[in-house]
């Protein structure tokens, strides 16, 4: 009996691991939906509300740590290994998987029904992504993101999307614990492919932008703030800036925290970069908090040519564990748990303006900072006039693994939400261009 919950277990486990596999970092995508049905099969056989749970905590914490196996990887990168990322990463791991043992048992409490659990289900993620721990990445919507469904997150949103992908695995699922050929799921999944596929042929115009130009850069996650290497990376990121203003770009990005200097420094640091009057310059950096010393924002700046600032953006999303930690001060004292940003808590959160509009250029720039991507934009964002994405991101953070297209991919499905064009500029990546349907496209 043991050995045959042992294999169940592990079973579920692999349901996780291959539903999630395909959500951003395959194109694989019939993965998703089988690795969903082997969680939902198992829950068909739950004889009481406390195995429903493990059934969810299972398929939950395999799901998520297949999704982010490279959260590791990130924080080896700026060479911090050992047990504390490990417990940062782990705690992770269940606290987005939280939610699904909980609509597992309550939907078994409640008479154990496809209805039941997929609402249930869908409720979980809906909570996972927005109150506790609000974190909306590997959304199950994710599956069809090399697909035509997933043009029905323009309409339906990611989350609701991912509620009805749920929905035909576990009325799949039922079907076939009952012996029954799942004509109901079948016949649904081809309809909202369809009707995918038909939204793909729909235009969706692009709106006026001004001449852009995107500087990728390439410096290791180790380099970033080693003086002895900037001499060279500024003469080359300042002399592919000089030339695309001299080509007659009047928008130039860089990408997260491009540059190791604070605003006093600008106008000699980037002297060799200056924007030509009426072009601006683009770019990620960290901005001190004068009233708050040792505390910084995440920051998207816009330059004139006087090199001074026209706008900002101070990231308000943080990655927990990344650049903060919950509950900072009780794990310091308890654990000695800090983050990677060097002192606790030392990145603040912003509040700022989502919206630029840069004088005498056509558009509205809709900022996000890396993790930012993976959130929905909100209404005014989704509908200014000529409102375009612009995500900036330091993808050496992953150090070659696959979580620079996890990030692309999310931000991706987010831009195809908003019905908006999306300029994704990373740190050690190619810069991308999306349209309205997440197709890649070609700068103005």
């Amino acid at each position: 009996m043991t050995s045959l919950k042992t294999l169940a277990l592990a079973i579920i486990a692999c349901g996780g691991g291959i539903a999630a596999g395909s959500t951003v970092h395959s194109e694989q995508w019939l993965f998703g939906p089988l690795g969903l049905l082997c969680i939902a099969l198992a829950f068909t056989q739950a004889k009481c509300a406390r195995t429903a749970a493990l059934i969810g905590w299972t398929g939950g914490a395999f799901y998520f740590a297949a999704a982010l196996p490279f959260l590791l990887t990130g924080y080896a990168s700026i060479g911090l290994t050992g047990l504390q990322p490990t417990i940062g990463v782990i705690a992770l791991y269940l606290l987005l998987s939280i939610w699904w043992p909980v609509a597992f048992a309550l939907a078994h409490r409640m008479g154990k029904s496809p209805l039941t659990l997929s609402i249930l289900w869908a409720v979980a993620e809906l909570l996972r992504s927005q109150v506790f721990p609000s974190i909306p990445v590997a959304q199950i919507a994710s599956i069809w993101s090399q697909m035509p469904i997933v043009q029905l997150t323009h309409v339906l949103t990611v989350e609701l999307v991912g509620g009805l992908t749920l929905a035909i695995c576990v009325a799949a699922a039922f079907d076939l614990a009952q012996r029954q050929v799942p004509y109901g799921s079948t016949v649904l999944l081809l309809i909202a492919t369809g009707v995918g596929a038909s939204m793909m042929n729909t235009p969706r115009p692009m709106p006026e932008m001004p001449r852009i130009a995107t500087i990728d850069t390439a410096i290791p996650q180790r380099l970033r703030w080693d003086y002895g290497a900037l001499p060279g990376y500024m003469t080359d990121l300042t002399s592919r800036t000089r030339a695309a203003f001299d080509a007659g770009t009047n928008l130039v990005i860089w990408p997260e925290a491009a540059v190791p200097y604070f605003p006093d420094e600008l106008k000699e640091a980037l002297a060799d970069a200056r924007p030509p009057t009426g072009a601006y310059l683009a770019l990620g950096m960290m901005v001190p908090i004068e009233s708050d010393p040792g505390r910084f924002w995440n920051s998207f700046v816009v330059l004139d040519s006087d090199l001074k600032e026209v706008a900002r953006y101070d990231k308000r999303r943080l990655f927990p564990f990344g650049e903060y930690v919950p509950f900072a001060e009780q794990l310091e004292r308890w654990f000695g748990l800090t983050t990677i940003a060097t002192s606790t808590n030392a990145i603040a959160h912003g509040d700022s303006e989502p919206l630029m509009r840069l004088p005498g250029l056509p558009g509205v720039l809709v900022p996000a900072i890396c993790y930012e991507g993976s959130f929905a934009l909100s209404r005014a964002e989704r509908e200014a006039p000529g409102a375009y994405i612009v995500n900036i991101s330091n993808d050496a953070w992953w150090a070659g693994s696959n979580g620079s297209r996890f990030v692309e991919q999310e931000a991706r499905l987010r831009a195809i939400e908003a019905g908006l064009p999306l300029i994704r500029v990373p740190n050690m990546r190619e810069a991308k261009v999306f349209d309205a349907h997440g197709e890649q496209a070609q700068l103005p």
